[in-house]
């Protein structure tokens, strides 16, 4: 089989649907298959999943990635039993384009172990590369590849890095972690914008502040897995600094009228501080990954 396209997807009832209708809309004719890997959704979910599967035109299946909590698990999950020679991730309330799977596909069979596609936060940032452009330098790194929500990889790859990080278990950064991994093992790593979705930003206020906040808690995990790539970020004097400067920042921004930038440092800011002082005085857990990592 060509591709496996792997969907996380927790209390999804409301959005897996549109998700599925767009996939099943794509042009690609080589042979694929889809997996939802259902994260313990408490809601319709697996009705909704099970109502696609006579008229889904490739193989639909559903697999129990309740085990763990978090997106990292739900993929590995989707991961271990894909038949595909690559594995291409969405998320349950995007919408994918027409030509997003050919996009990746394409870009796969180019010498490239791993592409990302268009990611809306980037758009102002990020000029219009193509899939010859690979990221194989440091400075280069924090270009829009992350594998998350709108990506693929070469299966044999994911597996030889050992998959997601499972410890990392709420919002944030389980993508960001996994493709330093892909950088130091020395994959080759390529932005293609034309494989774009639909994104569906999150509207509520409060779960915006909360994805926020454990988005920053997330990354300190980040910076303590690879302090070679982070030196002294990791450290309490650091993050300190950082909140007394972000409160200095919010105080000219509400005098200013432009407080939602500021608003959004300040609770990264704090996520960073809770999470250096959960690290020094708890310690991290262990990476946790569903698949061994080659040595």
């Amino acid at each position: 089989m060509d591709v496996s396209v792997v969907i996380p997807a927790y209390n999804a009832a409301s959005t897996i649907g549109r998700q599925l209708d767009s996939l099943a809309c794509q042009t690609f004719d080589g042979s694929w298959e889809v997996i939802v890997a259902n994260n313990g959704s408490k809601d319709e979910t697996v009705r909704v999943i099970e109502s696609f599967k006579s008229r889904f035109p490739v193989p639909l299946s559903l697999v129990d990635a309740s085990k763990t909590q978090g997106a990292a698990h739900a993929r590995n999950s989707g991961v271990l039993v894909a038949r595909g020679k690559f594995v291409a991730f969405c998320d349950a309330d995007d919408r994918v384009e027409p030509d997003w799977l050919d996009t990746l596909v394409w870009a796969l069979s180019s010498d490239v172990d791993v592409v990302g596609g268009f990611l809306e936060e980037y758009e102002d940032r990020v000029s219009d590369l193509d899939v010859t452009a690979i990221y194989e330098e440091s400075e280069n790194f924090r270009a829009p590849v992350h594998l998350g929500g709108n990506s693929a990889i070469r299966r044999h790859r994911f597996l030889e890095l050992g998959g997601y990080d499972e410890s990392f278990r709420t919002y944030g950064c389980e993508d960001y972690e996994f493709m330093i991994r892909a950088r130091k093992a020395r994959l080759r790593i390529a932005y293609v914008p034309s494989a774009r979705i639909e994104f569906t930003p999150t509207t509520d206020f409060k779960n915006v502040l909360r994805k926020i906040y454990n988005s920053g808690k997330a990354e300190v995990r980040v910076w303590a897995r690879h302090p070679d790539e982070f030196p002294g970020r990791n450290k309490l004097r650091s993050v300190i600094l950082e909140n007394f400067k972000s409160a200095t920042h919010a105080v000219t921004g509400f005098r200013s009228n432009s407080l939602k930038g500021h608003a959004r440092s300040g609770v990264t800011a704090a996520g960073h501080l809770v999470g250096v002082i959960s690290g020094k005085y708890k310690g991290w857990d262990e990476p946790q990954f569903l698949i061994a990592p080659n040595k």
